[in-house]
């Protein structure tokens, strides 16, 4: 099984464009042949950062 994780840190008062968008991704991603899982999450401990998560 291969694990692709990654993050980005988005400016102040734009993460609800960015989950938007991301969202957008993760269902193009899911849709590939071989993808297991897909999902984008919100770090709980800094809020401006999204962390991916592809299985």
């Amino acid at each position: 099984m291969i694990l692709v994780i990654g993050s980005v840190v988005v400016q102040e008062g734009r993460v609800a464009e960015a989950l938007g968008l991301n969202q957008l991704h993760v269902a193009r991603s899911r849709a590939e042949p071989g993808c297991i899982a897909h999902a984008v999450y919100r770090d709980p401990e800094d809020s401006n950062r999204l962390v991916f998560v592809e299985q």
